[in-house]
């Protein structure tokens, strides 16, 4: 609804004895002021009028944000997409503080090696923080293969061989590792330097309810562990024994 004033409100707040929408909606419609239009399939409309609604509101955003890997109402998301902000306004904030200046030593497609020097403050924040990302939310073999995989993608695209069909199979997997991939992430810049605080993630594997690094876990105890020893170990167990066996 537009153009809808305090007298209005006000109005219709007395005649219905409450403060909702639903009754300045109402003058409005017999005033024929109001436009109505129909929400397109798959919108939600959360009413937060009470309290069990806006639980009600909260939780349905959570379950969203989770399962989908989604942010809802991320204003970060709206500025960039608005181009309030962009690659080159963080370059902007970042330059200042001497960040992304270095100088690249490597070979060349002819054979020789070559070295540039660059400033590429926002390209190397982004790159840190995405990985920073990755790190969080991809197991330890996502994170290996990915690695192989993008160095050797990068070797070839290098060479110029970007129609290699290898390349789209190596983009295949690279696409599919960051389905996961969402987040928020917090970056320190200070001069010549910058860090990685911290990420938001609703795929974030790094959880207190699975156990502390290096200390303990929560999700087996010392049966399971011998258990599984016993398990891993089998193979070389029934080695061991052949061994045994045929060096008597």
């Amino acid at each position: 609804m537009t153009g809808f004033t305090r007298r209005d409100f006000n109005r219709a707040a007395a005649a219905a004895g409450a403060t909702t929408l639903a009754a300045p909606a109402l003058v409005r419609a017999q005033s024929k002021k109001l436009k109505v239009g129909v929400l397109d399939r798959g919108t939600a409309w959360l009413d937060t009028g009470t309290f069990e609604s806006l639980m009600q509101a909260g939780q349905f955003v959570q379950v969203i944000e989770e399962r989908q890997g989604l942010k809802i109402g991320c204003i970060e998301e709206v500025a960039f997409r608005m181009n309030y902000i962009n690659a080159e306004k963080l370059a902007e904030i970042a330059q200042p503080f001497g960040i992304g200046r270095d100088i690249h030593v490597g070979d060349t497609i002819i054979g020789i090696k070559g070295r540039v020097g660059f400033e590429a403050a926002a390209p190397l924040i982004i790159i840190k923080a995405h990985h920073t990302l990755e790190k969080h939310v991809l197991t330890e073999q996502q994170l290996y293969w990915k690695e192989q995989l993008a160095n050797w993608y990068g070797s070839l695209l290098h060479k110029g061989q970007f129609v290699e069909p290898v390349m789209r199979n190596i983009e295949t997997f690279l696409g599919d590792t960051q389905s996961h991939v969402t987040g928020k992430v917090h970056v320190y810049l200070a001069p010549h330097r910058f860090h990685v605080e911290g990420i938001e993630s609703p795929y974030d594997l790094m959880s207190s309810k699975f156990g502390s690094y290096s200390e303990m876990n929560n999700a087996w105890n010392g049966d399971d562990v011998r258990g599984f020893s016993k398990v891993a170990s089998n193979q070389v167990m029934i080695y061991g024994k052949v061994s045994d066996s045929v060096n008597q």
